[in-house]
């Protein structure tokens, strides 16, 4: 993988804190994993109707393929989430093969540990609060008389859910916000378009160059807003650049706020082969046409799904139940390998 296109992965996804390819260990840290898990959110959010172009590309071949050989999910899960992610352990104390975790699932950080719990085979959290330690990014889920001494404990926002599929929609390679190729107007009347979709009130859009040092690329990048590194000796510049997945809101400098970036993501067939797998857009293209641009309940969903992964390596499915939901909409993300999130009706 040459220096050029390193460069214009990052570019496309700027979470990428270290130069690609990562370790597998971190790797599996970005990846999400699934839960099943039902809301009963009766806001606006529907079918998914948007245009599709470039998307931003995210699935770098270094973390997609064909060569990652891992225990399964026993193994998988285990250690924790890194400081991004989650960490869960039935006790405070625990080791790091008693602990569980990995990036969040449905947004619900109590629901999420107790489902990685489960995979991995650990007990169940007693009483199970969410906390962070100091400065510590990372959020853990532990029993409530076993909170450390100064941590802050985090209490469930009622738009937790719904900020999570924004999540999944900026990162998205079927039909979201990373699925899209604006220019910057049209990139900030999507974004602001999604938030109202998702039923996501009081949130910021706003526009700002790309960093001097991202190439110069065909699409609009839109995401959260994240602090720009300072130049040495400076301090951090107030503001910040876009990133498909940042951590979660207490570490936001800017929280409820979407940055975007005119010409700043490169169209996804610039990467073809290159920087994204071909078994990635054949996997795209049938859950685009049996889900996206179909209307199906979250069954059919399932089935369609699991017969486009196959028996590669991925994540499990995340399946999120919204009776409120006319169709499925679907997700296609990935960090360690793909993982897709269906969210829509059972009939």
């Amino acid at each position: 993988m040459n220096e050029d296109l390193v460069r214009r992965l990052r570019a496309a996804d700027p979470t990428a804190r270290v130069a690609l390819p990562t370790a597998a260990d971190d790797a599996m840290r970005e990846a999400i994993m699934a839960t099943d898990v039902t809301t009963d959110r009766t806001g606006t959010v529907g079918r998914r109707r948007v245009r599709r172009g470039a998307v931003v590309a995210a699935l770098a071949t270094a973390l997609v393929g064909g060569g990652a050989a891992y225990a399964g999910f026993h193994d998988w899960y285990r250690g924790g989430g890194g400081h991004e992610g989650l960490t869960c352990m039935a006790r405070w104390d625990a080791p790091a093969d008693e602990r569980s975790g990995g990036p969040w699932l449905t947004g619900d950080a109590v629901a999420d540990c107790r489902h990685y719990q489960e995979l991995t085979g650990l007990p169940p959290i007693e009483e199970p609060v969410a906390f962070h330690v100091a400065d510590d990014p990372a959020l853990y889920v532990a029993p409530r008389h076993e909170v450390p001494p100064g941590a802050t404990l985090v209490a469930a926002d009622p738009q937790d859910l719904a900020r999570q599929e924004l999540e999944g929609s900026l990162k998205d390679f079927v039909d979201g916000l990373g699925a899209q190729c604006h220019d910057e107007a049209g990139a900030v009347a999507a974004a602001h378009a999604e938030l109202d979709r998702l039923g996501l009130e009081g949130w910021t859009v706003r526009s700002e160059e790309r960093p001097a040092d991202w190439p110069e690329e065909e699409c609009a990048l839109v995401g959260f807003a994240v602090p720009q590194p300072p130049a040495d000796g400076a301090t951090a510049a107030p503001g910040g650049t876009a990133t498909p997945a940042t951590g979660r809101e207490a570490f936001e400098p800017e929280p409820r706020t979407l940055v975007v970036h005119p010409h700043a993501a490169p169209d996804r067939d610039t990467l073809r082969g290159q920087g994204v797998g071909e078994v990635v857009y054949e996997i795209r293209d049938a859950l685009r046409a049996g889900i996206a641009d179909a209307c199906v309940d979250l069954d059919v969903a399932e089935r369609i799904a699991a017969d486009a992964l196959g028996d590669g390596h991925r994540w499990p499915t995340v399946v999120v139940e919204d009776p409120a939901a006319e169709c499925t909409r679907v997700d296609l993300t990935g960090g360690g390998s793909i993982q897709v999130s269906l969210r829509g009706p059972r009939r």
